[in-house]
């Protein structure tokens, strides 16, 4: 009997099924008008469920043969799965074939079921762009190597840009914005400091360069503030390298990295909160977030991480408005 042929069947049936049901759900939802968080969060619930269910069962009826293929990667230098069935399960085990194939199909579902819940977690800024958008579900799915994810994706980008008109284009976004967005940010500072610096040396104001380095102070950030900026980091497209080694080296340490590497990601508060951003927090602690980060960097000529955090501001009020509004 080929396991590896039946593993790879029902691991994939899960994911493709899993895949269309949230897509399903989602766009049941969206004819609801439900919050995407709210949506997300009981896709993960559901899940995690189903993950547990077949987990228990793997340890209930099959122990010993789920402890050795977990350890299949310890074992074996490679062709992990195949080796496991060849040298496991054909020439050790004792068990009769159909229980043999039925212990493959559980661990094959119960994988799937795994990859699901990892790359929802790492991919759901994907889908709530489709959702907002209400478009490009198709595109979507959770059958991807890290490297694949689709927040990665060129069409990603286009979304965000389709649903943020401007974003990521500094130029665009400085004419474009109303003035409660750029409300409190310090013109100057809108520019890129190359451009700034040569214009100030083109007119022979070095002096005032000089004068405004001494004057900068760098601010200290809490840890969830910090963590704030690594969501943003890593969410604003076409941010400048410039821009990036400034938020960079304003983060500084923030976490234990041993915990980043040990846990898994959707159990680890930190992964959490640098995928969710504000949206994490509840509605006061995020707004207070916010409008510290933002003071904070006033005068540090941060121009894309600023409009960002007046997008979230803006966002964060206009959804207090409509849930007062629906009550």
């Amino acid at each position: 009997m080929d396991y590896n042929e039946t593993y790879t069947r029902f691991f994939n049936n899960t994911i493709n099924r899993t895949e269309k049901k949230i897509l399903v759900f989602v766009k049941g939802s969206k004819k609801k008008n439900k919050n995407f968080l709210s949506i997300s969060d009981d896709i993960k619930n559901q899940l995690g469920k189903k993950e547990k269910q077949f987990q228990d069962s793997l340890l209930k009826d099959y122990p010993k043969l789920y402890k050795s293929f977990k350890n299949r990667f310890r074992d074996y230098d490679s062709d992990f799965r195949a080796s496991f069935f060849e040298h496991e399960l054909v020439n050790k085990s004792e068990l009769p074939a159909s229980i043999l194939r039925r212990f493959v199909a559980v661990s094959a579902i119960y994988e799937g079921l795994s990859l699901a819940v990892e790359n929802f977690s790492m991919s759901d800024e994907f889908l709530k762009i489709a959702y907002s958008l209400d478009k490009n579900y198709e595109y979507y799915t959770l059958n991807f190597s890290q490297n694949e994810n689709p927040i990665y994706s060129k069409l990603f980008n286009e979304m965000k840009k389709e649903r943020y008109p401007g974003f990521g284009d500094e130029t665009n976004w400085e004419s474009m914005a109303s003035p409660e967005i750029l409300k409190g940010v310090d013109e100057p500072n809108l520019a890129e400091n190359g451009k700034e610096a040569i214009t100030n040396k083109q007119t022979g104001n070095q002096e005032k360069i000089k004068d405004r380095k001494q004057q900068i102070t760098l601010p200290d950030f809490e840890k969830d503030e910090k963590i704030l900026l690594i969501h943003y980091l890593f969410s604003i497209s076409d941010i400048s390298n410039v821009e990036k080694a400034k938020i960079i080296y304003l983060i500084g340490e923030v976490v234990d990295g041993k915990s980043l590497f040990q846990e898994v990601a959707r159990k680890n508060i930190y992964y959490n909160k640098i995928r969710q951003g504000a949206e994490y927090y509840g509605k006061i602690r995020s707004k207070a977030l916010l409008e510290s980060v933002l003071k904070k960097i006033k005068h540090l000529g941060l121009s894309n991480l600023t409009i960002a955090l007046k997008l979230a501001q803006i966002n964060l009020n206009n959804e207090t408005i409509k849930k007062e509004r629906d009550k």
